[in-house]
């Protein structure tokens, strides 16, 4: 019983890092919320230590060059979509795909400065025929991808 009012003491602290968050949510998920699976598992120290490294990187450039980084690059690799929304504004900035070799430049610096964690967005990422070379550009880092679905019922199909 000490040892859980203990956990949950240090779970109701605020953060004062963003991987001191990062382990306080996994610990909320892990106390309230489902098992996670062993794959999930396995992944999260290398996660973390790369969540950790990120964030001394981070502190390191704003003490010595008052860079501030980001903590998530929200990248976005192409304008065109199939479908067109009236809220959406992408298509009207980014016509073309983002040239690969600029994504993985783009994931690098990234990576070197910092970031921990990849959002893509578009239009819509899966229409962007090199997609699926990006993500392995970082594997140790999470990476997430804003789509609006229809196209990967045919990206299963293809892959499976």
């Amino acid at each position: 019983m000490r040892d859980t009012l203990q956990a949950y003491s240090f779970l109701t602290k605020k953060a004062d890092t963003f991987g001191e968050f990062v382990r306080q949510q996994i610990g909320l998920g892990l106390l309230k919320g489902p098992v996670l699976a062993p794959d999930v598992m396995l992944n999260l120290p290398r996660l973390f230590s790369r969540m950790l490294e990120s964030e001394r990187r981070r502190a390191t450039l704003r003490a010595e060059r008052d860079l501030r980084i980001p903590t998530i690059l929200f990248m976005a690799i192409t304008g065109k979509c199939n479908f067109h929304c009236k809220h959406c504004y992408s298509q009207e900035y980014a016509k073309e795909h983002m040239d690969i070799s600029l994504a993985r430049r783009i994931l690098s610096e990234g990576y070197e400065l910092g970031i921990s964690a990849v959002v893509v967005t578009g239009g819509e990422p899966l229409l962007h025929e090199e997609f699926f070379e990006i993500p392995p550009t970082m594997l140790d880092v999470p990476f997430m991808l804003f789509t609006n679905g229809a196209l990967l019922p045919r990206f299963l199909e293809e892959r499976v």
